[in-house]
């Protein structure tokens, strides 16, 4: 189920129902581009947690937009939230959903590239 909803969301969306607002940045535009998304399982446990890995890939991201984005994937593989694509379409849902966002802890930023477009100067 996950698998399938993280098809929806590649492309180029409105993803308002995918972030926290930050009014104080002046975000006005909400339209973002996915071009790949993939969920792993890397491990099952005997205690019945089972370690899931997401991988997105896309131009820019909103405040919190990976968070939440993980957050409604779990409901959908919980069979909580069926329809991913509704909350996408923002003319047919103009209101915000009710989900509780992903925990911070155990989500890290692991790789950023830029396709060769910069060249970066660092000291080693």
């Amino acid at each position: 189920l996950m698998e399938e909803a993280c098809k929806k969301l590649i492309g180029e969306y409105d993803f308002r129902n995918f972030c926290k607002f930050n009014v104080k940045d002046g975000i006005t535009n909400y339209v973002r581009k996915i071009m790949e998304v993939e969920v792993k399982t890397l491990d099952e446990t005997d205690d019945g947690f089972t370690m899931c890995e997401l991988t997105i890939v896309g131009r820019a991201f909103l405040w919190h937009q990976i968070r939440s984005i993980f957050s409604v994937l779990f409901l959908v593989g919980k069979g909580k939230e069926l329809v991913v694509d509704e909350l996408l379409n923002i003319e047919k849902n103009p209101r915000k959903p009710q989900y509780n966002m992903s925990s911070d802890a155990p989500l890290c930023l692991y790789d950023a590239d830029f396709g060769g477009e910069y060249e970066w100067i660092y000291e080693a």
